[in-house]
């Protein structure tokens, strides 16, 4: 490179020389023109990339996609975007026709180490040739995206074309009209699974009219699935549901969801709460529960309650002993739990009730709620220099006593005790040397359950609810 530059210079002072015309000064202008000038041009044909690449081979620059059909294709630049999308290679990046990538990756060709290999490291990119271009495996794809979006019958045909030792593949689609849903069946029979899936119906995504798009499926598996869940349905999952889809008519189908033949038996059948254990002081080092259980309300309380009434627990866990399961109350209990500030950690886990036989084709869940405390009580003490406009400048503190179950509720307590000394040095006027000092004391009791008097009619605990209220008391 440097020596077809210097041969460009010195090619380049005769004619620079000859141009008499031009006074001095213009002259040597002229001059660095020139040189400029063809610098940049040995600049722009080193990193353009197609100098580096191997004899007999050709510097992949691209592709494009262009999307073809006697009628109107919806959402054209989605569906070209989803296209471009399965191209594969990448080019080697490039801006206003130049890959200088592919110059700093020649730079440390051959080399194990120096500024070169630094700098291709670095900077550089190995260039991408036509040969690693698959137009067939990519045809495939895109003919799989289209079926995907409803165009059952689509061609996709690819075109080279070459300029230099640079090459572009061209990728044309055809398609017809997308084919749309006719009718849509869901399940037969009186049996629990199917009759648990048909009363899902009036929300399906699936609409009459609507064009196929395999999206649209995967996202109704998904909802029938959430929708199970919260009928006792722990075990089932979005793989258990099946479209059969009829398209033998005029661009049109009929789609009918089922059941598969074999779902696990464990996955057809809902679930009852059984035993629900509560452990408000689990460890990961010890998992062993040794004490008596506290039996409140049904619930099996762990360890005591030394720390955290039984009660307190009890009504912030949404899951309810003989109570069908549901996937929306255990996101509850997990959300209230962590909101309560007492707890590091909260996990919740399912197993089968071994010693309970299933009834009327349900089966039993025994519930695992663990929970890792944060410390009960905890102290933090700040020290801090205090500098006011006024000039006064001195230490200052601030300790912060924090009870995270003052009443064994889970009621946060938290006295904050500040102060500061300060002298001032500095003043418009006659008065420095004045000190002055500051004390401070406040308290503050977070209470995570609405205050209510003690009547029967007035349940203080939350079911079912996602509103989570923290009475703040305040005293200075």
């Amino acid at each position: 490179m440097y020596q077809r530059l210097l041969s460009l210079l010195s090619a380049a002072k005769p004619i620079a020389a000859n141009h008499s015309v031009f006074p001095p000064h213009e002259g040597r202008a002229w001059r660095s023109r020139v040189y400029t000038a063809l610098l940049s041009a040995s600049l722009l044909a080193s990193c353009s990339g197609t100098k580096y690449i191997p004899e007999g081979s050709k510097l992949y620059t691209g592709s494009a996609v262009k999307l073809t059909s006697e009628n109107p294709i919806p959402q054209e630049a989605a569906l070209t975007t989803e296209l471009e999308s399965v191209i594969t290679p990448k080019p080697n990046a490039s801006f206003l026709g130049i890959r200088p990538k592919i110059y700093f990756w020649h730079l440390g060709e051959g080399k194990t180490k120096g500024l070169g290999k630094w700098l291709a490291n670095k900077y550089g990119e190995k260039p991408v040739l036509l040969s690693q271009v698959d137009t067939q495996q990519v045809k495939g794809l895109m003919i799989n995206r289209l079926y995907n979006n409803g165009y059952f019958k689509p061609t996709v045909q690819s075109q080279i074309e070459t300029t230099g030792q640079a090459a572009h593949v061209n990728y044309t689609a055809t398609v017809g009209k997308p084919y749309t849903i006719k009718e849509i069946h869901f399940p037969e029979g009186d049996s629990l699974l199917p009759s648990a899936v048909r009363a899902t119906q009036p929300a399906t995504l699936l609409k009459v009219g609507d064009p196929y798009n395999l999206q649209t499926f995967t996202n109704e598996r998904v909802r029938i699935d959430a929708a199970l869940k919260n009928q006792g349905y722990y075990y089932f999952a979005p793989d258990y549901i099946l479209f059969q889809v009829d398209s033998t008519l005029d661009n049109q189908v009929n789609v009918y969801l089922k059941v598969k033949e074999k779902t696990p038996a464990r996955a057809a059948k809902p679930y009852v709460l059984n035993r629900i254990r509560l452990n408000t002081d689990y460890s990961l080092s010890d998992t062993t529960l040794t004490d008596r259980p506290v039996r409140y309300k049904g619930y099996l309380y762990f360890p005591s309650e030394d720390v955290f009434s039984a009660k307190s627990i009890t009504n912030a866990t949404f899951l309810y002993p003989d109570s069908v399961y549901r996937r929306r109350r255990q996101d509850q209990t997990l959300s209230r739990l962590m909101s309560l500030g007492v707890f590091r950690y909260v996990d919740i886990g399912f197993r089968p009730a071994r010693a309970k036989a299933d009834s009327a084709g349900y089966g039993f869940l025994n519930s695992y709620v663990r929970m890792t405390q944060e410390p009960k009580k905890s102290i933090r003490a700040e020290v801090m220099l205090v500098s006011k406009e006024n000039g006064f400048v001195g230490p200052g503190f601030r300790v912060q006593f924090r009870n995270r179950s003052a009443l064994r509720g889970a009621e946060q307590l938290v006295v904050n005790a500040t102060g500061s000394f300060e002298n001032q040095t500095r003043s418009n006027s006659n008065t420095i040397g004045l000190t002055s000092y500051e004390l401070g004391v406040d308290a503050q009791l977070q209470i995570p359950r609405l205050i209510t008097p003690p009547l029967p009619f007035l349940d203080v605990s939350l079911p079912n609810s996602d509103f989570q209220p923290a009475p703040l008391l305040e005293r200075a």
